[in-house]
């Protein structure tokens, strides 16, 4: 992975993220390992399983909300807990719809190892973005806690 910036966002009832990447797939899957780092910051994550996610999105930030909503949903589902996300697929700005494909990799959540700290509501598309400036992907998401 290129080198990474994150920032964790105080925002009145919320959290957010500000994440820099050299590419729009690390740019995800960061973004995506930070969100499940802000529900479960402690407790290591094994890799018993793996589920697939697939969105599409109308531009990069509905694309980046729909695939972050879907993990989130998942988890909450399934009552499991992710670390490893791999993009299989992930469909250029040009293209439309986007669209992005992966797998989620993780475990059911054990309460003995599992710390959750927060349940998050909704990612939202307040104050979002995902952008490119020069050589650099950056997104900023807020999540209602």
């Amino acid at each position: 992975m290129n080198d990474i910036y994150i920032e964790h966002i105080d925002h009145t009832g919320d959290a957010g993220l500000r994440i820099r990447a050299g590419s729009l797939t690390d740019l995800l899957t960061v973004c995506t390992q930070q969100m499940v780092r802000l529900i479960c910051p402690e407790g290591r994550i094994r890799r018993s399983l793996a589920r697939p996610v697939q969105v599409e999105g109308a531009d990069l930030v509905e694309l980046f909300i729909n695939w972050l909503s879907e993990v989130n949903s998942l988890m909450s589902i399934h009552y499991e807990i992710y670390d490893v996300f791999t993009i299989a697929s992930l469909s250029l700005p040009d293209d439309l719809p986007l669209q992005v494909k992966g797998t989620a990799q993780g475990e059911p959540v054990d309460p003995e190892r599992h710390h959750i700290a927060l349940e998050i509501k909704a990612v939202t598309f307040h104050e979002a973005y995902v952008r490119q400036t020069e050589d650099v992907w950056e997104c900023q998401v807020i999540f209602d806690l």
